[in-house]
């Protein structure tokens, strides 16, 4: 009957290990089967999380949620925000030996772009009306209209950089892609469909080697069968292990959890096309109602943090509103009787925990599309084994952003904000940070 906000948390478990050095694998225990390996079709981040260890795009996000250089070593835009020219970097090379140049760049956009193409994720980029090639190491992207976040897109795994040549991979089309070929750390070996995915360390690699010569994203749908893998030594990391095992993990000598930030945001909207909530001190009584630490603490075993605003801090458009105290006497004396009495006839319904919910932009203008509690399954946490190698934290969080060259293992999970949503429309975002360089994390 009130309106939540979440960012749920990630987790990873590792289990503690005498020596990884010399060890040639990294095994990692993955909820879901990738529904494809075709960056420009992809919509689950787990699915990300895998590609982004064999490809790459124009530019990077770091650990601070900056824009880094990636295959892109510089960028300007023009004054009236209608092209944007990108510097390329000289010397890559793709895993089938292409050279990386601005024809591979206008490739890869073009097919983007190509409506004959499927691509879900295509909104961030719409502004570009076409790419061309100013010199062989040098792009320019001309507008439909200022697009300032372009440049942080150009980051997502949709739209990394692939070569002309991959159509004439066996298995592979101009429309569907289902062997990788990038210019990443890793190269595709091969997919086991419902079992396994294999990269390997490609030697030729432009930036910092992986400490890993292989990594194995082993399918293991049931969260618990995931934990018990680690725990068996199996795996080296589990992702979402069960939320509700976390304090034990935590005190287990022999595991690591690790928490990191995450802006996913889950939550339950307010109807306000209801004649009983459409008092807006109505709606503000229902978030004053609720005790989000009670819900972190007793639901989420402190995987969660209360929001500020819409959105999380790491988003576009961030900015501070504040959030609704717990104070269950406050409604009573704020909210107008008449309002109340309609309150009481109302009912709440609890759709299905599945898809995105989006509404209307700020309060005011408060019209919600959707009604929805959304699930809190997506929000366990990962575990890994503890190893010996120590990782040393390298630029980009939500792509390789750890490499391995001895002592200890770790690894990370993101966490969630829980907070009231706000009168009028809120949003719910689906985006965890990728992971590190070896092993990549996965949600």
């Amino acid at each position: 009957m009130t309106a939540l906000r979440v960012i749920p948390w990630l987790f990873t478990i590792a289990l503690l290990l005498g020596s990884a050095v010399g060890q040639e694998t990294f095994r990692i225990a993955i909820g879901v089967d990738p529904d494809t390996l075709d960056p420009q079709q992809s919509t689950t981040t787990t699915v990300d999380n895998i590609m982004d260890y064999v490809v790459e795009g124009l530019v990077t996000i770091d650990a601070n949620g900056r824009t880094q250089p990636a295959l892109a070593t510089s960028w300007t835009t023009s004054d009236d925000g209608l092209t944007l020219d990108v510097e390329l970097r000289q010397g890559v090379t793709f895993h089938d030996g292409t050279p990386f140049t601005s024809a591979e760049v206008v490739w890869t956009f073009e097919r983007l772009l190509d409506p004959d193409v499927r691509n879900p994720r295509r909104g961030p980029i719409a502004a570009i009306e076409s790419v061309e090639a100013t010199g062989e190491h040098a792009v320019r992207f001309n507008l439909s209209e200022p697009a300032p976040y372009l440049v942080g897109a150009l980051s997502m795994t949709t739209n990394v950089i692939l070569p002309p040549s991959i159509v004439d991979v066996e298995g592979n089309s101009y429309e569907n892609i289902t062997h990788l070929v990038g210019t990443g750390p890793y190269r595709f070996v091969e997919r086991a469909l419902g079992e396994n995915v294999v990269v390997e360390r490609f030697d030729g690699y432009w930036g910092e080697m992986p400490y890993y010569e292989q990594v194995v994203f082993q399918v293991v749908p049931e969260a618990t069968t995931r934990q018990s893998l680690v725990l068996a030594g199996q795996v080296d990391l589990a992702i979402l292990p069960p939320t509700s095992d976390i304090p034990a993990l935590e005190a287990n000598p022999r595991t690591e959890v690790v928490l990191g930030p995450s802006n996913r945001t889950i939550f339950i909207a307010i109807n306000n096309d209801d004649p009983a909530l459409d008092d807006p001190r109505v709606r503000q009584a229902l978030n004053y109602a609720v005790d989000k630490e009670a819900i972190i603490q007793g639901i989420l075993f402190g995987a969660a943090e209360p929001m500020d605003a819409p959105m999380a801090d790491s988003l576009f458009g961030y900015e501070e509103v504040g959030m609704y105290p717990y104070d269950p006497e406050r409604p009573a004396n704020s909210s107008p009787r008449p309002a109340s009495r309609r309150a009481s006839s109302s009912s709440t319904s609890w759709p299905p925990p599945a898809g995105t919910c989006r509404t209307s932009p700020p309060p005011k203008r408060s019209r919600t599309s959707c009604a929805r509690s959304a699930s809190t399954r997506r929000s366990a946490p990962w575990i890994g084994r503890r190893t010996s190698a120590r990782c040393s934290s390298r630029r980009n969080r939500t792509r390789r952003n750890s490499t391995c060259s001895g002592g200890r293992r770790r690894t990370w999970i993101p966490r969630s904000r829980w907070s009231s949503s706000r009168v009028g429309s809120t949003r719910r975002t689906a985006w965890r940070p990728r992971s590190t360089r070896t092993p990549r994390s996965t949600r």
